[in-house]
């Protein structure tokens, strides 16, 4: 491969053909194609001439090297080929001699399309389809006496064809996704909840602006950043803990009673990561008058008996029954017939209620 390339060049393009492969923008891939034609074939200007279709490309992306004009910009236009492409279906590599040997009227075409027609002599394209329809040009050109591509050149395109268009469709998947994503933002954005989903390492997937909203009320009474997507403040310590096993968890902001967050493990709707747990937080308002108050609580912790506190303490961490039965080294129907106790004593009758009384202390 690479044919025509010596030794001391090989690598360059090795190195530039992985950049090609690893791009992940249309501006990366840019940089990585240029830097291969430059290292190989000496041009006066290349263009890249993107959603084209049936009409002029719609994007395009020009480098000019070496202009007899100052002002000098190549069109962003395939006019002067669009008769030969017609005539040769998906065909891959073609040069302005080879049309002109066809179709004599491409020089008027060249005319009526460029001002400063003087600025090449040939061109070679590289022209990349979506299946029948014509999606890309790859468009290399030179002036004087030696303008003509050498057969080792045009061959050399013809090996770096393939890495160009599989870049190419690339490209358009990840654009596509995209374009994808930001419309799922926007929606997410506007829904009226507050709701945000977050990765193991605390970073946001996605924020409803109601969440956003309550996250940076959360930070702001801790003193911390008004970073709208910042984590909250108690969340970020609790991901490890929460990471081990399935489940809601609920926590109440230590300064602002008002304002509860629930933390629910694998709740983005993915296939189970044990490794890499996703999770959905979603932040709730209550009017003070409803919420228990504190003092009630506590009350509620001293009529437990030493061995009930330990229970209800690590009820509060998330523990099932059984987890703590083991954790205390006791067994599990000891386990229940405190927990009943519990609840007497707090005056509630599920565990869930349970909970939220225990989030207020």
């Amino acid at each position: 491969m690479w044919a025509g390339i010596s030794p001391s060049v090989t690598s360059i393009v090795t190195e530039l053909r992985s950049d090609l492969h690893r791009s992940l923008s249309l501006d990366h891939l840019w940089q990585a194609t240029q830097g291969l034609i430059r290292h190989h074939l000496p041009h006066r200007s290349c263009s890249l001439m993107l959603d084209i279709g049936d009409g002029e490309p719609a994007r395009s992306h020009h480098t000019v090297l070496d202009a007899l004009q100052p002002d000098y910009l190549p069109a962003n236009s395939i006019a002067i080929s669009r008769p030969f492409l017609a005539a040769h279906p998906r065909v891959r590599v073609y040069t302005y001699s080879q049309i002109v040997s066809e179709d004599p009227d491409a020089r008027q075409r060249r005319i009526a399309q460029e001002r400063h027609h003087d600025e090449w002599s040939e061109f070679v394209h590289l022209a990349f389809w979506n299946e029948a329809r014509l999606d890309t040009v790859l468009s290399i050109r030179r002036g004087g006496s030696d303008a003509c591509f050498t057969a080792d050149e045009l061959r050399f395109l013809e090996e770096l064809y393939p890495d160009i268009d599989a870049s190419l469709h690339r490209m358009r998947v990840l654009e596509g996704e995209r374009r994808r994503l930001a419309s799922l933002d926007a929606c997410l954005a506007r829904l009226p909840i507050a709701a945000m989903g977050i990765d193991a390492d605390g970073r946001c997937l996605f924020a409803t602006a109601q969440a956003q909203r309550l996250c940076e009320r959360w930070n702001h009474n801790l003193g911390e950043s008004h970073q709208h997507l910042q984590l909250p403040g108690g969340i970020a310590e609790l991901l490890d803990r929460a990471s081990l096993r399935n489940g809601l968890w609920q926590f109440t902001h230590p300064r602002d009673a008002a304002l509860r967050v629930n933390l629910l493990r694998d709740g983005l709707g993915a296939e189970p990561q044990p490794r890499c747990p996703s999770f959905v937080v979603s932040f709730a308002e209550q009017q003070l008058a409803s919420l228990p108050e504190a003092g009630s609580v506590n009350a509620s912790l001293d009529r437990l008996t030493p061995r009930e506190r330990q229970v209800a303490l690590l009820i509060a961490e998330g523990l099932s029954n059984q987890a703590i039965a083991e954790r205390l080294e006791r067994s599990r129907r000891t386990i229940e017939t405190q927990l009943g106790s519990i609840y007497r004593k707090f005056e509630v009758h599920t565990r869930t209620q349970l909970l939220r009384r225990l989030m207020r202390r």
